[in-house]
């Protein structure tokens, strides 16, 4: 026997799947079911063409898609008191699925991968800050998630100088900073000079030094969980340290700041090579006279300079930014 064609005609002008599923139940009620067709007569518990959505009762089951297009018709395997039974009212397809959010049309997205998430995010899992003062507006905001900023520059330029200035900005934060004075001991002339020249009074318990790192980069991931901010002058001075071991830093201990000094070649290159500057947020070069520049900033790449000496942008708070 053939569907009459008031069906046949019903199905074809169907405004949406609800629609369709009010006319199939209506098929239903008045019709043989058995006369529908390409519709089978019975479907096991292990039907492979479930093809609709899951049944939100604890069975497990799958709605069904059998017969004319993707009509609901049956639920295979659900024996839930709710559901049990061959065939499902398009009324009960409604409740069920009103308020089901839409399942990816692609097989590949529907299972998600381990360690991947979606780009789409409802906020910042972690917020920006910015230092005070004209070094905070040079800087700009930056996250601090598996940050580390690089130093390097010429011989006597204000490397060390710098890194005082950014410990300070970061105290002023709230942040406990973790200093390794490879370079020279703390209680060197130079040390304590800097300390009263750039460190504000109510920074300073906030900032601890040590003159070694005997275990090596050991003693600094020590460090990092102590830490919020751990700065190290220099580099080259930590017993057999190599550039892999700063990208391992960052990726163990996400919510420290690392700030590394490291000597510079002639050519103005990271002494050792230049793997750390790719793992790194920001790359400053402070040239002959404290002029401090980015090389590299991830948050903010601007031409903007700062003299180290003068701890101010060259040209005032409103020179022009040029992004690269």
């Amino acid at each position: 026997m053939s569907i009459p064609k008031k069906y046949i005609d019903s199905l074809k002008n169907a405004k949406d799947e609800t629609e369709r599923m009010i006319i199939l139940a209506s098929m239903e009620e008045n019709i043989n079911e058995s006369a529908i067709a390409g519709m089978p007569e019975k479907h096991s518990g292990k039907c492979e063409s479930a093809t609709g959505p899951k049944c939100e009762c604890k069975c497990g089951g799958k709605f069904h898609g059998a017969g004319l297009g993707n009509a609901v018709t049956c639920i295979c395997g659900c024996e839930c008191e709710d559901h049990k039974g061959s065939s499902i009212k398009a009324e009960q397809y409604r409740q069920i699925t009103q308020n089901r959010e839409a399942e990816p049309t692609n097989p590949k997205q529907a299972n998600g991968f381990s360690g991947f998430g979606s780009l789409e995010r409802t906020e910042d899992p972690t917020p920006k800050i910015k230092i005070p003062g004209q070094i905070g507006l040079w800087l700009g905001e930056f996250a601090p998630h598996e940050s580390a900023i690089v130093l390097r520059g010429d011989k006597g330029a204000g490397k060390t100088r710098l890194a005082f200035q950014l410990m300070n900005g970061l105290a002023s934060l709230g942040k406990s900073v973790g200093f390794f004075t490879l370079e020279m001991d703390p209680a060197h002339p130079v040390i304590r000079n800097y300390t009263e020249q750039y460190i504000h009074p109510e920074n300073r318990s906030k900032i601890q030094s040590a003159a070694e790192a005997p275990k090596g980069v050991t003693s600094l991931h020590e460090a990092a969980q102590h830490f919020d901010v751990v700065v190290v002058d220099s580099w080259n001075k930590v017993p057999n340290a190599k550039q892999q071991d700063l990208n391992d830093l960052r990726k163990e201990h996400k919510q420290t700041i690392f700030i590394m000094i490291f000597q510079s070649t002639t050519g103005r290159q990271t002494r050792g090579g230049n793997m750390v500057e790719f793992d790194s947020d920001m790359v400053i070069h402070v040239h002959e006279g404290g002029r401090a520049m980015f090389e590299k900033n991830r948050y903010s790449n601007t031409d903007r300079i700062f003299n180290v000496f003068e701890e101010k942008i060259e040209g005032g708070e409103d020179v022009e930014v040029v992004v690269r």
